[in-house]
């Protein structure tokens, strides 16, 4: 799928109109490959909102309205929110994003809903130092082209500190996690 974004869309989007008979459809989700001539446009609802699709060379080719190429495009895949728990070496969710690379840029955010704080997330593990080192954290491998798997430290998920003096801190052994993944066009 070609992306058009900012100026360039909203002149595809123009040069489209002026064409004769001009008139988009309207629908639901990405459209199937098979649907459409070239010079087609739909505005389609999709999980990442409303966005416009113009086949062009046999794809369609997708951008969001609202993007006007400020700010930062919708992720090419959201997970949604994955409850994961402290484990061991087998211990994995599959994030299936069907992007087709593991050249890809992953945020996550990790929801620790009991205490009401949101943390953006980095992948690795760390220890907390203590006088028993614990294994905790989080790492994402990039399984294949389609699959990255979340793991999870054996002993907590998460660990931060809840006070200024640094006294206490919080220990989770299982959390929410969401991931916003992007394709690094061209690969």
């Amino acid at each position: 799928m070609i992306r058009y974004e900012g100026k360039d869309a909203l002149r595809e989007a123009r040069n489209l109109h002026h064409q004769k008979g001009f008139r988009p459809s309207v629908g639901n989700g990405v459209p199937s490959p098979s649907e459409g001539s070239d010079g087609d446009v739909k505005f389609n609802s999709t999980i990442d909102g409303m966005k416009m699709f113009v086949k062009h060379q046999g794809q369609w080719v997708s951008f969001s309205p609202d993007s006007g190429g400020y700010g930062i495009q919708a992720p090419d895949h959201d997970s949604g929110w994955v409850t994961v728990t402290k484990g061991s070496s087998t211990t994995v969710y599959n994030v299936n994003h069907n992007l087709n690379s593991q050249l890809l840029l992953v945020h996550g955010y990790l929801n620790d809903t009991t205490n009401n704080r949101m943390f953006s997330l980095h992948s690795g593990v760390y220890d907390y130092f203590s006088a028993n080192a614990n294994e905790v954290g989080l790492w994402f491998h990039l399984k294949d082209n389609n699959n990255i798997d979340i793991c999870t430290g054996n002993d907590y998920v998460y660990i931060y500190d809840n006070t200024s003096a640094s006294a206490t801190s919080v220990k989770l052994t299982s959390a929410d996690v969401r991931l916003f993944i992007w394709k690094i066009n061209g690969y």
